[in-house]
């Protein structure tokens, strides 16, 4: 019986070895944790004294398993007892999944109106917005800075009570009103959003950061209303379920499965029934994705690039209408991008 434990024993700890020689699934993590796992150290990287804490570190990143212990440990608490096992992450009504995050882009901190712009960079700001405006006009081009709220904005009735409001204005209505007071268009969408989010819960996915086919069509045809364009209005379209979107939000708490239920959804008639015979460059981050098939039914040539775009390749694309949208948490962006579609 003895030697028997004893083979059991080691058997066990070889399946270990083996599983943390193969990588222990760490390509996984570094997907769903959206971060930079442990390298393994060495002393060209670390001091002795430091060496400890790095390996450490890189067994805890590494640890065979440990994307099922984590899972499993998160899904029992979740079930359980209501409770997210993420700094990062908090659970509001309705099952609704908001980041918790404290950095530069915290949509906590957007709520609660503690990042505001310096009157550094508002200035800077407002002096790039006026020198755009000018060049763009010089060429014979329309521009237009796009805000697209973040989802805390948006369903802040599902918020739970640790995302209470500090100051009366954010940083979005801070970044609005300069630049609207500048000349420039400013398409924020926010206010047209919230009033559809009175009504529906399926404008932005419920453990991810981004909105659905209905929330971009919303945006699209904002953003549309503030170039002249007609357009079939989103209270005049029909909706239909889609292929699921993978949840950002859950990802990070490990709850990926837990919300498998989440859809998105497609319009069934094109936002225009013809195309408008201008031409669109839209430069966005990851919110570009979903509202780039509405611009395609919308204009007859459309470009479509990732912040930031190359200075050459605005040159080249030459568009009638040039739109750098970002995303609430992303405001901060915009002192770079601004300047960037100077020339």
């Amino acid at each position: 019986m003895s030697r028997l434990i004893n083979i059991g024993f080691l058997s066990i700890i070889f399946f270990f070895c083996i599983s943390f020689l193969m990588g222990g699934g760490a390509e996984d993590m570094f997907t769903i944790e959206k971060r930079e796992l442990s390298q393994l150290p060495s002393l060209e990287n670390y001091t002795l004294e430091e060496m400890p804490r790095a390996y450490t570190e890189y067994i805890s990143d590494h640890f065979p398993l440990r994307r099922t212990i984590m899972k499993t440990a998160a899904v029992t608490s979740y079930k359980l007892f209501g409770n997210i096992r993420s700094d990062a992450v908090v659970i509001g009504e309705n099952r609704f999944l908001f980041l918790n995050t404290m950095d530069n882009t915290s949509p906590k901190a957007d709520y609660q109106g503690t990042n505001l712009f310096s009157e550094e960079q508002m200035q800077k700001l407002v002096n790039d917005a006026v020198a755009l405006k000018k060049a763009a006009e010089d060429r014979g081009q329309q521009v237009v800075l796009m805000i697209v709220p973040n989802k805390e904005e948006v369903y802040s009735k599902y918020l739970p009570d640790s995302y209470n409001r500090i100051n009366e204005i954010t940083r979005r209505q801070q970044f609005v009103s300069k630049m609207t007071d500048t000349g420039i268009t400013v398409v924020d969408i926010t206010d047209e959003l919230k009033l559809a989010s009175s009504k529906e819960d399926d404008l932005y996915f419920l453990a991810d950061t981004h909105w659905t086919g209905k929330g971009a069509y919303i945006g699209a045809s904002v953003l549309l209303d503030a170039l002249g364009i007609n357009h079939i209005p989103y209270s005049e379209n029909s909706f239909e379920k889609a292929e699921y979107y993978e949840s950002d939000i859950a990802n990070l708490c490990h709850l990926y499965d837990e919300y498998t239920d989440t859809r998105d959804y497609s319009a069934e008639k094109n936002i225009r029934s013809e195309k408008s015979d201008k031409s669109i460059m839209f430069m966005g981050d990851s919110f570009r994705w979903r509202i780039e098939e509405y611009l395609d039914e919308s204009f007859e040539k459309v470009t479509v690039r990732a912040n930031p775009a190359s200075q050459e390749l605005i040159k080249e694309t030459d568009a009638d209408i040039l739109v750098i949208q970002v995303v609430e948490r992303n405001l901060m962006g915009m002192l770079t991008l601004i300047p960037n579609a100077i020339y």
